[in-house]
């Protein structure tokens, strides 16, 4: 009995592995997303604008995707679905790219069904696969770091064949591995567990805004924000922080490959040496290490200076994608999980509704260098705030400390 369990436990990480290297090989195109909107024409305030449409298009479906995911008990199907979603979109963006001189409309529409599922995606990956991932006992961290290394392999090449491919074909290639990644995950079934052994399910009625009386999960919502800035205000504006630092918008593949290839090392660092560090600590240290890297974002001249920013990124993103998702399911009750991750989600809209409508006007006004020193500074000031909570919690609030459990 214990041999045939250990060989399903083997069986599920090597599909989870799998699913999660085509998962992140499909969202490597999102590198080149505002790439091709400026090589069609879009400036940084239309940039911005759309950014923020699709936050405020995200900020009302996100709790959408995360209370039925949570109701129905298909994580997985919700997923898919996203997935599924974004192949299409990113299949039909280079006609939407040439019909651009004609009509604006088809471009529009895909920009603002990609709001729908942009953040779904990321937020019902990490909640499905740690809900897969924790009965059978397997690190998240473990399987999230192969996805990294997915990401970094298909972005180095996609930086590299870019000039002679064009940005039109790297969409062709996320739709194939979408297509790939939900046939193998539909046909995927998790074996029978043990009835010892099974999560039990219990069904209740859903009160999802409970999550906000929760107070060490509404602190951890600060260090979202913060990690956040990321993917919310920073790479929108990538193409202008390269020029900046005088490389070529197409290298963005090349920088962003290889600070995933850090991220999966910080990813295995992590998995093997981070038990005895409590994990709000790893949350501080990457508070600051995002701050770093954005810091640099404005010094960067040459390619040199932004591989260093993208070493931060990778750092940064190690720590957050080991840590923080699994942090938050065990602040939860479990019938939560899916909803709180996708309130995660929720808050980084906001910050890219608010960053995005406003950060191309500003950059527009006093430049990228001084926008990211800006964002820098707002993490250092939410790191500090975050930092700050945790004492007040465990010594004035006299709140019992999450981490302390075992999950």
């Amino acid at each position: 009995m214990m041999q045939h369990q250990e060989q399903d436990t083997k069986r599920v990480t090597m599909i989870l592995i799998l699913l999660q290297i085509l998962s992140f090989a499909a969202i490597a195109s999102t590198s080149y997303h505002n790439v091709y909107l400026k090589q069609i024409g879009f400036t940084s305030q239309q940039i911005g604008l759309w950014g923020s449409i699709n936050g405020i298009v995200a900020m009302i479906t996100l709790p959408m995707w995360g209370t039925i995911a949570d109701k129905t008990h298909s994580g997985k199907l919700a997923f898919v679905l996203a997935m599924v979603v974004y192949g299409v979109i990113y299949g039909l963006m280079p006609l939407a790219g040439k019909l651009v001189a004609v009509s604006m409309i088809p471009m529009y529409v895909l920009l603002f069904l990609f709001g729908v599922i942009k953040q779904s995606m990321r937020s019902l990956q990490d909640a499905w696969f740690v809900s897969a991932s924790v009965p059978y006992r397997i690190n998240y961290a473990s399987l999230r770091m192969w996805g990294a290394i997915g990401f970094a392999v298909v972005s180095v090449i996609m930086g590299i064949v870019v000039d002679w491919t064009g940005v039109p074909f790297l969409f062709y290639v996320a739709t194939g591995f979408c297509a790939v990644f939900a046939l193998i995950c539909l046909k995927f079934r998790m074996p029978q567990m043990e009835e010892e052994n099974r999560p039990k399910i219990v069904r209740k009625k859903m009160r999802p805004w409970v999550l906000f009386k929760n107070y060490y999960y509404v602190s951890a919502l600060i260090m979202v924000f913060t990690l956040a800035t990321y993917h919310a205000l920073t790479i929108s504006f990538y193409p202008y922080i390269l020029e900046h630092a005088g490389v070529d918008p197409g290298k963005f593949g090349v920088i962003s490959g290889y600070g995933a290839f850090v991220q999966a090392i910080l990813m295995w660092v992590m998995t093997h040496f981070s038990k005895k560090t409590k994990p709000f600590v790893w949350l501080i240290i990457a508070g600051f290490v995002a701050a770093a890297e954005n810091y640099m974002y404005a010094m960067a001249q040459g390619m040199w200076m932004m591989m260093i920013a993208g070493t931060l990124w990778g750092i940064e993103m190690g720590i957050n994608v080991s840590v923080l998702p699994r942090y938050v399911f065990t602040l939860v009750p479990e019938e939560y999980a899916t909803t709180a991750q996708t309130f995660n989600g929720t808050v980084m809209m906001i910050l890219s509704v608010i960053g995005n409508v406003i950060g191309g006007y500003v950059i527009a006004a006093v430049g990228i260098a001084r926008y990211n020193v800006g964002i820098a500074t707002i993490q250092v000031v939410l790191t500090l705030l975050f930092t700050l909570s945790i004492p007040l919690g465990i010594k004035v609030l006299k709140k019992p400390a999450p981490w302390e459990r075992n999950v």
